[in-house]
């Protein structure tokens, strides 16, 4: 079942498939960040006038040849092999292998549970694709 919270102070409407609770804090935490008029987002921070950015990865990177995409997880994931990125958070790997777990709690709500989760293959497909030769 999909749940979304009323509109935010500043315009945000949190979403989840989990339960009212988790939508209601989405949007709370939306309003944290600094986003406005933000829906259906992934906790994206900083955005305005966002909107359906949830699922949906836009590469930010520089042009990439071998761009590699993990999909079906809360936040879409992508890889060059330089950089990665996880949702609207693009960054070096080498800065995500290094980011402290109060960087990534500050990304997002869940993002640090994501992260601890999915950290070790991420990197490890980041890794694999800055060997590739293609």
């Amino acid at each position: 079942m999909r749940y979304e919270s009323i509109k935010s102070p500043r315009g945000n409407i949190g979403v989840s498939y989990s339960s009212q609770a988790e939508a209601d804090a989405q949007a709370v935490a939306m309003d944290a960040c600094g986003n406005r008029n933000c829906s259906r987002c992934s906790d994206c921070s900083g955005c305005s006038g966002c909107s359906g950015c949830s699922g949906v990865l836009r590469w930010t990177g520089p042009k990439a040849s071998k761009l590699m995409a993990l999909n079906g997880l809360r936040w879409p994931v992508a890889t060059d092999g330089i950089n990665i990125q996880i949702g609207c958070h693009q960054h070096p790997a080498t800065r995500w292998d290094n980011f402290s777990d109060a960087t990534i709690t500050k990304m997002g709500y869940g993002a640090l549970a994501f992260w601890l989760q999915w950290k070790p293959t991420i990197l490890a497909m980041a890794a694999s694709r800055a060997e590739t030769k293609e």
